[in-house]
């Protein structure tokens, strides 16, 4: 029910949903109070258009994307022991594969630590529960996929959390019975910060390894930056998503 709860307040808070929000309860407010109805209208609209532009939304996610990508010879100075990659959603019901499969969201995190397996041979643990009510956990699909797809295998999969802060404690579970210490962490940049903080929090250190930089590529586009983009607002409803979660952490966790 938390969970349900979390993410139905969630999706009001961000846009477009604020946004209609917003602008509904202004436009019966005219009936009443003309100015201050009026001014909330305006502002649904002007928020709905400042969050569709590539600046705000570049100026959002880069305040969350602060730790670097990480190259095979950053790994220096570390001495990670395994790769955990943290579940990023489910495609249920696929017509093209006639199966729930992994979202597109989490093919970035599944391909890079494919690809960190290679240049360092560490097993990978993948985490990630039912967040949609799935026959198969996000994790069973993610492992899947790594191994179908990517060729790699998988020697862990943590199928019963429900969030970022379970994905590090139940993963710390089965790290900890397989005598293991320091990973490295696959996640999207905007995401990170967060998930690095989970891991501390149950006494893993935890190398960043983030993915999908957005604020780099929402780069300068001349005079079409001025015209609101769907992409845009996308980026902007994640940011705020994430910002959202990292205040919820604080006070929950």
């Amino acid at each position: 029910m938390e969970v349900f709860l979390t993410k139905a307040l969630t999706l009001l808070v961000l846009p477009p949903g604020v946004n209609l929000v917003v602008g509904v309860f202004g436009a019966a407010l005219t009936k009443r109070f003309l100015r201050a109805g009026l001014a909330m209208v305006w502002l649904s609209l002007a928020s709905l258009y400042a969050l569709s532009l590539p600046a705000c939304a570049r100026a959002l996610a880069a305040g969350l994307e602060t730790y670097p990508p990480l190259s095979i010879s950053g790994l220096a100075p570390h001495r990670p022991e395994a790769i955990v990659v943290l579940g990023g959603g489910i495609y249920p019901r696929a017509p093209e594969y006639g199966a729930d499969t992994v979202s597109a969201e989490n093919l970035p995190r599944l391909r890079f630590a494919a690809h960190l397996h290679r240049a360092t041979n560490l097993p990978i643990l993948v985490t990630g529960g039912r967040p949609q009510g799935t026959q198969k956990s996000a994790a069973g699909l993610m492992a899947e996929a790594l191994e179908r797809d990517f060729a790699v295998p998988v020697a862990w999969v943590e199928g019963e959390s429900r969030n970022t802060a379970e994905n590090a404690a139940y993963s710390q579970l089965m790290l900890e019975e397989a005598g293991l210490d320091e990973v490295i962490v696959v996640t999207h940049a905007w995401h990170m910060e967060r998930a690095i903080d989970a891991f501390a929090r149950v006494g893993v250190p935890a190398v960043a390894a983030p993915v999908e930089f957005q604020s780099a590529r929402l780069g300068p586009s001349g005079g079409l930056g001025l015209l609101p983009q769907i992409g845009a607002l996308r980026v902007s409803a994640w940011a705020l998503h994430e910002y959202i979660g990292q205040f919820w952490y604080e006070i929950r966790y």
